[in-house]
């Protein structure tokens, strides 16, 4: 079975719809199971199932026919079904009640623009615009009206606005140049068209068109968050008891740091004295002290802050300090016992020097190549100066590189205090916001080209007012960052941050101004994020109301002045006053040394709720959590593929009507808290946690009755390949056989190396052996799935039936090479049989494991810690004795366990080279020469590899060697004889189709290229049939008779590990993976886009299937004593989201066979078939966490036609 992990993208998995009330049920249980029901129709909806999204919506009003929301989504789903006199119905009920949402006069005003009622659309966004003046899409629509009545003059204003609040929205800025252009403007419309041009290439841009999640945001369904009023908890009434805090005998503390030390998923404490740091372990009672004796630190270190992290990878936490001496690092190993924790001091090892005085540090992978990378910032230690920003690129190896030129050009030396990464723009990498000393708040955007760009002022952060501190967490639960910001003096704000890539200062009154350190986090448990401040008069909590509303509450909290109030309390005692929480201490003292003030968040008492502690003048406080109602639910992680603490994940949590979204970070001073605690409020239970891991794997966790009863879950990542190529099935006869998967070298946008991309080679003939294809109904049938996290651009798909002797066996020339050789070119062989001998490359005799394609592969390979590389390796073959100089050929079966470009990032980092398999013999002194310095790499799992050992050995031994550095795993060895004589010079070489030679050297835009990097080749258009009769084999080519795109969901893995196969007869319709947003092939006939090799491309997304069906009355009748081989000829390009490939956020651009590079320049005119058939949107990466049933696998009788409706939940 497929784990669930992997089924459920998006939900709710204990979901039912529930259509009545209950009788007892109180007004909120009534509204809590309306939104439900709503919320699993938005999932519906988001899965352009309209209908059944009606369905729900009027299934949450049955519910609660009071509930207007749902209302609204109805009426949206209704237009989109589309059933425009139920949508005006609909919107017009909502539209009057007196709590209506802009949503409902929205859709009345596209309803009435698609009448062509300009008059009632323009009154109804000109209503909207009232409600609210800045939203960006009713000033397109209102603008675009104003065009069609020639009111140019008029428009351009309107447009400027749209462009003011949005500079990235590319549709405003058209518009405005067109308006400005007809308005007798023309050097302003130039001016805009040019920008207008440069956005939309960049691929940053945002537009709006007639489909679902394309017009705006008063145009898509609301979810619930858990911030409505009428869902939102009572208040709880939180308290405090705060004692001292000291640890061990008299120890005080300069700094204190919180973090998973012992790997128990819950945060213990680093704490640190101008001497040295200790350990502790948190036990939920005292801390427990991990060894007697301090680790040391220099005399002038003076330290500042310390981060707990995983820095190499091993699983362990490692240490690094900053302060007046630099940067420390201490890495983690066992003790001499072998059990206990001990650390080294690696900092020389690492090669980081720098001459700030470090006030603030950050563990980030900044290029999300799989490790932290580090940024510091501070001032000058001599004489405290300004001073840039540093950062260092983690190589892998133990040892980083100064990359602070490179990755922060041009900048302003400031004094930093503080270091926050979060992803601002939601497109997946990490960008930085600084605070320097002077109030200033910057923001580092990721170029995604291991440099940053200084955008503060673009984003709107200059408008903001000098901040003594910030906070950052999203408090408007709308998906995006905001930065609660208390300002230096006067009014402190929130900045809240949107889909338009700018911050909106909103007044924070609840914020004090002149806060020492803050951060945001659920205090209370109700599933919305407050700020806690470390103040001058102690520690502050603004607590978020429904709605949004902030009030401070610290008076009702015990908090105010009582560090003063209770300097010397025994913890046990305040234990005591909390039995309600069953917990136990024992006294913890305090201590006192001069020190920064520090804020360090974390559930000190492992009871379900947040504790704070705070350093100030060398004195810890602990201040315990109490009257919580319902203690959170925590969650830990665990990276596989990202880094291996997890850090820069997004982590999401849906329980009934509440949403909420963490995001973790390693920072100093601390930007979050050290544990992902989220809060329920009186919600019994988590339906689903999903994560977005910085590597950009999606993994939903349904949560079971046993993880409820503990409240708390690790996560560990999914080690799984989101992107590969299309599957091939065929029918057999009696079912769809999983065959291969193909086009691997059409992959666009592959990182070889840092700056380095391939060039795709689209084309590949696949084998098809007899007895995988049989006639059925007169046609031989061929599924092509798209199931993986990628976008397919398929060009060309068509049958070649090969009829050769029996006893012979055909074989096309296929795997990845650097200049691919002009032509289909097969060869015709006998006398298949095993090699004599295989050694793996660990010296084992691995022949058994060769013998035959069964799963069992050659090993030994000496892996290194990047995925898809390994140190140089060989595997030796012993061919026997009587295998002839010439004639004699190598077919070798097998896959490739690949690097993708983020792997490829992180091996150069740490000097790795991928060297692709070669073939060497023996010379004349037995020394191994290499003969053939590229085989191929088999990209199919499996696909053989043809390898001609004429005139290649060098002396009388028969032993070859495949050397590579690559992971290949051989699954199958042979030798072969060539069939006899025949008409071609090269025996079996009979025919080129659809394919021409080009010169080998450098790439034609002049880029360097990859040792084994696939080259561009031209193509011609294929002709419908050729046949080929050279004796010995006849070629005839078929078309299909009918190509039918539709969507169909994802088979279940049947294999344990890769290579993975599949079962086509078991499918869910729930993806497991994100999506390109754009523009896919409408469902339905594309034979006419398959035809030929002309840029005409079926695009399609995750989840797709091309059904194809060859008339088999087409071949020749076969002659006795032949037999028959099958090629799929397929030409096409694909392109997946690794966030280090090239344009991995859009399914836009297209490719195109003239290309010499990917991403093309988009300025190339969008193609009328484009127009035509591409009407299919996706408007997201991954759905909101909404409310989706379970999402089971389907059994299908063998053979059964169709497929599952896009979206369709069985």
């Amino acid at each position: 079975m497929m784990p669930q992990s992997l089924i459920l993208l998006a939900g709710v998995v204990t979901l039912g719809v529930v259509l009545t009330a209950q009788p007892t049920s109180s007004p909120r249980d009534v509204r809590e199971r309306a939104w439900q029901a709503n919320n699993l129709g938005v999932a519906y909806l988001e899965q352009f199932n309209y209908a059944k999204a009606a369905t729900q919506f009027e299934a949450a009003l049955t519910i609660d026919a009071a509930f207007v929301p749902a209302r609204v989504n109805l009426a949206i789903a209704r237009m989109y079904e589309p059933d425009l006199p139920a949508a005006v119905k609909a919107a017009t009920a909502a539209a009057e009640a007196s709590s209506a949402p802009p949503h409902a006069t929205f859709v009345l005003g596209l309803i009435a623009r698609s009448e062509n009622r300009e008059e009632d659309a323009l009154a109804a966004f000109r209503r909207v615009l009232q409600a609210d003046p800045d939203d960006v899409a009713s000033l397109v629509n209102l603008g675009q009206l104003l065009l069609q009545r020639r009111a140019y003059a008029e428009a351009v204003p309107v447009f400027g606005k749209a462009v003011e609040l949005e500079p990235y929205n590319v549709s405003a800025l058209y518009n405005l140049a067109v308006a400005q252009t007809r308005a007798g403007q023309r050097e302003l419309g130039a001016a805009t068209t040019a920008k207008f041009q440069v956005l939309r290439e960049t691929g940053y841009g945002t537009t709006y068109s007639n489909t679902y999640m394309e017009q705006g945001r008063y145009a898509e369904a609301i979810l619930s968050t858990g911030a409505e009023a009428d869902v939102a908890p009572t208040p709880t009434a939180l308290t405090y008891a705060t004692a001292g805090l000291a640890f061990g005998s008299g120890t005080s503390s300069t700094v204190i740091a919180a973090g998973d030390l012992d790997h128990d998923g819950h945060s213990d404490y680093l704490v640190v004295t101008d001497a040295g740091f200790d350990a502790y372990v948190n036990t939920g009672a005292a801390p427990r002290r991990l060894r007697s004796a301090s680790w040391p630190l220099p005399a002038a270190f003076a330290p500042r802050g310390a981060i707990v992290a995983d820095t190499d990878n091993d699983g362990k936490a490692d240490v690094l300090l900053h302060g007046r001496g630099g940067i420390a690092l201490w890495r983690q190993k066992a003790g001499a016992s072998g059990t206990a924790i001990d650390f080294e001091d690696v900092t020389a090892r690492t090669g980081i020097m720098t001459a700030l005085d470090v006030r603030t540090a950050a563990l980030v992978d900044l290029d999300h190549d799989g490790d932290t990378d580090l940024v510091i910032g501070g001032a000058n230690r001599i004489d405290g100066s300004p001073a840039p920003l540093a950062a260092w690129r983690n190589n892998g190896d133990g040892t980083f590189a100064d990359i602070s030129a490179n990755a922060l050009p041009a900048q302003e030396p400031l004094v930093a205090l503080a270091l926050i990464p979060t992803d601002v723009d939601m497109r997946r990498d990490i960008d930085l916001l600084v605070l320097g000393e002077d109030g200033r708040i910057r923001l580092w955007r990721n170029m995604r080209d291991a440099s940053f760009r200084e955008v503060s002022t673009t984003v709107g952060l200059d408008a903001l007012p000098p901040a003594a501190t910030i906070a950052v967490g999203d408090a408007t639960k709308d998906g995006f960052p905001d930065i609660a910001v208390s300002a230096r003096t006067g009014s402190s704000v929130l900045a809240v941050g949107a889909s338009n890539n700018r911050f909106t200062a909103r007044p924070f009154d609840a914020l004090a101004a002149g806060a020492l350190a803050a951060q945001m986090v659920d205090a209370d448990n109700d599933g919305l994020l407050d700020v806690v401040t470390l103040a001058a008069d102690g520690v502050r909590v603004a607590r978020q109301a429904a709605g949004g509303a902030f009030e401070d509450i610290t008076g009702r909290t015990g908090l105010t002045n009582a560090e003063r109030r209770t300097p010397n309390a025994d913890v046990s005692a305040v234990v005591s006053a909390k039995a309600e929480d069953r917990l136990v201490r024992r006294s913890l003292g305090e201590g006192g040394l001069p020190t920064p003030d520090a804020l360090v968040l974390l559930d000190a008492d492992l009871s379900g709720s947040m504790d704070i502690v705070t350093v100030r003048a060398g004195k810890a406080t602990l201040h315990l959590a109490g009257g919580v109602a319902t203690p959170g639910f925590h969650v830990a992680l665990t990276g596989q593929v990202s880094n291996r603490g997890g850090i820069g994940a997004k982590v999401e949590m849906r329980a009934g009507s509440l949403w909420q979204k963490l995001e973790t970070s390693a920072a100093s001073p601390a930007a979050a808290p050290a544990d992902i605690l989220f809060g329920l409020g009186t919600r019994p239970a988590v339906d689903v946690v999903r994560v977005l891991w910085p590597a950009g794997i999606v993994q939903a966790e349904p949560i079971g009755a046993d993880t409820q009863k503990k409240r708390s879950l690790e996560v560990v990542e999914l080690d799984r390949k989101p992107s590969s190529c299309p599957y091939l099935y065929s029918w057999n006869g009696e079912r769809f056989e999983f065959v291969t998967d193909f086009l691997g070298g059409g992959e666009m946008g592959y990182q070889v190396s840092p700056g380095v991309y391939s060039t795709p080679d689209p084309e590949e003939f696949v084998r098809i052996r007899a007895d995988q294809l049989r006639a059925r109904d007169g046609r031989y049938e061929l599924r092509v799935t798209n199931e993986l996290e990628e976008t397919l651009f398929l060009d060309h798909l068509s049958l070649v039936a090969i009829d050769h002797p029996a006893g012979t066996d055909v074989y096309p020339r296929e795997g990845l090479v650097s200049s691919p050789a002009a032509g289909l070119q097969v060869e015709t062989l006998r006398e298949r049989r095993p090699v004599q001998r295989v050694i793996d490359a660990s010296g084992r005799d691995a022949t058994a494991n060769a013998a035959r394609t069964d799963r069992t592969f050659v090993d030994g390979l000496p892996l290194l810690p990047v995925r898809g590389y390994a140190k140089p390796h060989g595997m030796t073959l012993d061919l026997g004795a009587a295998t002839p100089s010439r004639g004699a050929v190598l077919l070798l079966t097998g896959w490739t366990d690949y690097a993708f470009s983020s792997d490829n990032i992180a091996a150069s980092h740490a000097g790795h080279a991928l060297h692709p398999p070669s073939l060497q013999v023996r010379n004349g002194n037995g020394e191994w020469q290499t003969v053939i310095e590229e085989i191929g790499v088999p990209v199919g799992r499996p696909q053989t590899i043809v390898v001609d050992l004429t005139d290649r050995f060098l002396s009388a031994s028969r032993e070859v060697r495949i050397a590579t550095s690559m992971r290949v795993y051989w699954d199958q060895v042979e030798i072969a004889t060539r069939y006899a004589e025949c008409g071609n010079a090269e025996c079996g070489s009979v025919e080129s189709v659809g394919k021409s030679g080009q010169s080998p050297g450098r790439a034609d835009d002049g880029r360097a290229r990859s040792p084994w990097a696939p080259k561009r080749v031209a193509r011609r258009r294929p002709s419908p049939a050729q046949g080929v009769d050279d004796n010995h084999i006849v070629v005839t080519r078929v078309p299909a008779s009918s190509a039918t795109l539709g969507w169909r969901g994802f088979s279940e893995m049947t294999s344990p590990r890769e290579p993975l196969t599949f079962d086509y007869s078991r499918v869910t319709a729930i993806s497991p993976w994100k999506q390109m947003p754009g523009r896919y092939t409408r469902e339905g006939d594309v034979g006419a886009l398959l035809q030929a090799v002309d840029d005409q491309f079926v695009v399609s997304r995750p989840g797709d299937e091309v059904s194809l069906a060859f008339e088999a009355t087409a071949l020749p009748t076969l002659r006795a004593g032949w037999t028959r081989t099958f090629l799929l000829h397929g030409d096409g390009y694909s392109k997946e989201m690794d966030i280090n490939s090239a344009s991995p956020d859009q399914a836009w651009p297209l490719p195109s066979h003239r290309m010499t590079r990917y991403p093309a320049p988009s300025s190339w005119p969008e193609p009328a078939w484009f127009t035509r058939y591409n009407t299919r949107i996706v408007g997201r990466q991954v759905p909101r966490l909404a409310g989706v049933p379970p999402g089971r696998l389907v059994r299908r009788s063998p053979g059964a036609g169709g497929s599952l409706g896009e979206g369709e939940l069985r």
